[in-house]
């Protein structure tokens, strides 16, 4: 951990310590010998042992990685990222031989000939790109669609090319002069998943009506329709044999026959949609990734049991805090708390209740309890167990916000029911139900250093509330849109406030309710917080990056960058070495002098 804390004088030397969290999952894919699984995500590539995967090896492709695939002989890995490149590895020393550069969005799709010497790449913009693995150089560019590439693929032959654009529309192309072979019919229903078989003769396309489509690729003739539910079809692979047929969905993934059409078994294991299925070419492994339960589970499908379970993928990182100790660092995603340790930066434990969607999060001043919100109820959590300890039941909406008094006796929990409640933390009892005068969510909480005040945040509105007497005291004009994020400086006299849709920051002087705007260089504000001594202010934006601001003089100090994605969240330190940025990558990054 860093040594000395970040202050004015020394902002120039803050950099990025560690990355916590293996980032935002997207595909994973098995080597053509079964013997490693590739997952890619917002933070690069992770390799496992099929059969031990505690064995893993990282690397680092530098961008969000977006999709991948095996070469033939497996000697080659292919990933396409966001930033638009296309990374060429070499698998056994884990080496980057080619960086491919051609689209101007991001890479969803990416396929090997069956030879090895050609590579095939999809993009968002619309475009698919044929590239000599040897040379490196661009063979040609496919366009003729305006819409973003979804999946590529050789026929077995590798004389042909099968493309599924975002529209639904399905191309089969010539390989060598790229002119149009066959487009399949556009479907009535939204096609929000396909694969094709290992021979290349079969199109397997899942809708969002619950049904998948078994085409031939030639003809476009619908061999086989299969009705998987009212769950849409969020991902689909062949066996390597193509006798079966596995299709994402809801919470579950159902296996196929694809001769018969018969159903031929349920695996349930994931909390949402599964984002991402792969058969092992022993015809009976698959590997499924979660879209939000941020796991990766590997399964035998003959038994229907879970083999292994990956975790350590995440979701969007919302409500970073540093437990007053500042031992543990925790934060919430979409279906977990995460509690991490400070020092050896790993993963104690992850807090799931009922629901997988969690809402707010704070940490209690002497760092033994953790409040999370779940729909319309809050959870006391006893951070030594890891098990709740209570619930709290009183609102008619969503809990959106959550906050400690400065003693810990005392939790205010802010819902979509326009109210703010204040709990007695021992009892678990309502102390009373503040209305607040809007028809919006109540989207931000700050307790004043003293405990004395209570800063609620709706629709372009603030609320201070008398905490003993817990009556409003006054009302202020807050940013822009929602208040989604408060701040009271340490000495308590100076409340920051940052709304959606603005880059705006409104500091108020507490003392003279007189406001001050600090203005950011581009991305809408998302997050901020002080430095433990108030002389820094942090935000966050949509832009990716950081501004550590000095809060005397208003003046922007540095802007940090590093995240792949809109920075979310951010916490300090109790002894201010540390500043915590979280993302919609999945991941949390520390910062400290260096």
């Amino acid at each position: 951990m860093p040594k000395e804390p970040i202050i004015p004088e020394v902002v120039n030397h803050v950099e990025v310590v560690t990355r916590l969290g293996k980032g935002k999952g997207e595909q994973v894919a098995f080597s053509p010998d079964g013997d490693l699984l590739a997952v890619a995500s917002s933070r690069g590539i992770y390799l496992y042992q099929t059969e031990a995967p505690e064995k893993v090896r990282y690397l680092d492709s530098g961008s969000w990685a977006s999709s991948l695939t095996f070469s033939s002989d497996g000697l080659l890995l292919a990933s396409g990222a966001k930033d638009g490149t296309v990374l060429v590895w070499g698998v056994a020393s884990g080496e980057r031989l080619r960086t491919l550069q051609g689209h101007s969005d991001s890479v969803q799709s990416v396929a090997f000939a069956p030879d090895r010497k050609a590579l095939v790449s999809g993009a968002m913009d619309g475009t698919v790109i044929l590239w000599d693995i040897l040379s490196g150089e661009r063979l040609t560019t496919l366009q003729g669609n305006v819409t973003s590439v979804r999946s590529t693929a050789y026929t077995s032959n590798g004389q042909a090319l099968a493309l599924r654009y975002e529209d639904s529309a399905v191309i089969l192309r010539d390989a060598a002069s790229g002119e149009i072979i066959y487009a399949l019919p556009e479907a009535n229903d939204r096609i929000t998943s396909a694969a094709f078989s290992p021979d290349g003769r079969i199109l397997a396309l899942g809708s969002n009506e619950g049904s998948v489509v078994l085409r031939d690729i030639t003809s476009g003739e619908q061999l086989r329709l299969l009705q998987v539910g009212n769950s849409y079809v969020s991902s689909l692979a062949f066996s390597s044999d193509g006798r079966t047929l596995a299709s994402g969905g809801r919470e579950e993934i159902t296996l196929w026959n694809t001769a018969t059409g018969d159903q031929l078994g349920i695996l349930q294991g994931h909390s949402w949609d599964v984002r991402s299925v792969a058969f092992a070419p022993n015809g009976h492994t698959l590997a499924s990734l979660g879209s939000i339960d941020e796991t990766v589970i590997l399964w035998d499908t003959l038994s229907g049991k879970r083999l292994h379970i990956l975790q350590g993928y995440g979701s969007t990182v919302e409500d970073l805090a540093f437990s007053p100790d500042g031992s543990t660092l925790t934060w919430r995603s979409s279906s977990k708390v995460n509690v991490w340790d400070a020092v050896s930066e790993e993963m104690l434990q992850s807090l799931q209740g009922q629901s997988i969607f969690v809402n707010g999060l704070a940490f209690s001043p002497d760092s033994s309890t953790l409040a999370s919100g779940v729909n319309e109820e809050i959870t006391l959590w006893d951070v030594s167990t890891g098990k709740p300890r209570a619930n709290l039941q009183g609102h008619s909406g969503d809990v959106r916000c959550l906050a400690f008094s400065p003693d810990g006796h005392m939790l205010a929990s802010g819902s979509a029911d326009q109210t703010v409640i204040l709990w007695d933390v021992s009892s678990g009892k309502s102390l009373r139900t503040l209305h607040v005068y809007s028809d919006y969510d109540v989207t931000s909480l700050a307790f004043s250093p003293n405990g004395r005040t209570l800063a609620s945040g709706t629709r372009f509105q603030i609320d201070l509330w008398d905490v003993a007497n817990k009556e409003l005291l006054r009302t202020l004009s807050g940013p822009s849109y929602f208040v989604n994020s408060l701040a009271f400086s340490p000495d308590g006299k100076t409340l920051a406030a940052a709304g959606t849709n603005t880059a705006q920051v409104i500091l108020i002087d507490l003392s003279y309710l007189d406001n001050s705007v600090l203005k950011g260089p581009k991305g809408a504000l998302t997050t901020l917080t002080f430095s433990p001594d108030g002389r820094i202010l942090v935000t966050g934006s949509d832009d990716k990056t950081i501004i550590l601001w000095d809060a005397i003089s208003k003046q922007p100090l540095r802007t940090l960058e590093g995240q792949s994605d809109n920075v979310t969240s951010l916490a300090f330190s109790p002894d201010g070495h540390t500043l915590a940025s979280g993302s919609e990558d999945g991941t949390v990054l520390l910062w400290g002098v260096r």
